[in-house]
């Protein structure tokens, strides 16, 4: 996972379990279940201790999820591979 911290300063604690990232203890993304067709980038704010993705408040995080991706088999079928978490990107700002 690419990890980039945007701006200086302290930045939310996160905890990383298989496919799902953990912000503060409180709020979960699990980014196998965002991944799509497309890219998805998930926003994440922060207002009065409260995680959210409604734009209120301060953000504290955005997650790019690549686009799922597919290959064809040796009997010419589509499949699809096992998402990665190491293909996100993980945007961090400082709260």
């Amino acid at each position: 996972m690419n990890i980039l911290h945007i701006n200086y300063g302290n930045k939310i604690p996160f905890q990383i379990n298989g496919n799902t990232i953990t912000f503060n203890q409180i709020y979960s993304v699990n980014c196998q279940e965002r991944q799509s067709d497309t890219q998805k980038i998930v926003n994440l704010f922060i207002n009065e201790n409260i995680i959210s993705e409604i734009p209120n408040g301060q953000y504290i995080a955005n997650i790019i999820i690549p686009p799922k991706r597919f290959f064809l088999d040796e009997n010419y079928q589509i499949q699809e591979f096992d998402f990665d978490i190491n293909s996100l990107t993980l945007l961090l700002w400082a709260i």
